[in-house]
């Protein structure tokens, strides 16, 4: 399964989100949304989306329906991709292939999220001080 994180903007309004938007809820902090079969998006209130098991159409169309929703929008978009293979062996939660053992339940989704989000924010952050430094030289 492939996994998705985007850094969209500075922040997301949850608690607007929730009131407009109809979604099927599994968890309110992190927003953990079913979205099909075995498709899930995961919305931090820091401005990262990520989606397990979505295409590219399927992620936009969802970025394009919390766009209202969001602070500070990103001119550019930070993203990070990782892909989710089953195992017999050890789970495994690398940069680039989580190897898991079992389904994917709600506390595996989270953790994945957590450590992906908390990377493309950081991604994103880097590149701003960058660009802050540059000004001065």
């Amino acid at each position: 399964m492939n996994v998705i994180a985007q850094h969209l903007g500075q922040k997301i309004k949850i608690k607007e989100l929730q009131k407009h938007l109809v979604m099927d809820l599994l968890l309110k902090e992190p927003l953990l949304i079913k979205h099909g079969h075995e498709k899930y998006i995961v919305v931090f209130r820091y401005g990262v989306v990520i989606g397990f098991g979505l295409s590219e159409s399927e992620l936009r169309d969802f970025r394009e329906k919390i766009s209202p929703y969001l602070v500070e929008k990103f001119k550019e978009i930070f993203t990070e991709e990782l892909e989710i293979k089953k195992t017999d062996g050890e789970e495994i939660l690398g940069t680039e292939v989580v190897y898991l053992k079992g389904e994917l339940d709600t506390r595996k989704i989270i953790l994945i999220s957590e450590a992906l989000s908390r990377s493309v924010a950081l991604d994103a952050f880097e590149h701003e001080a960058d660009n802050i430094l540059h000004q001065f030289n």
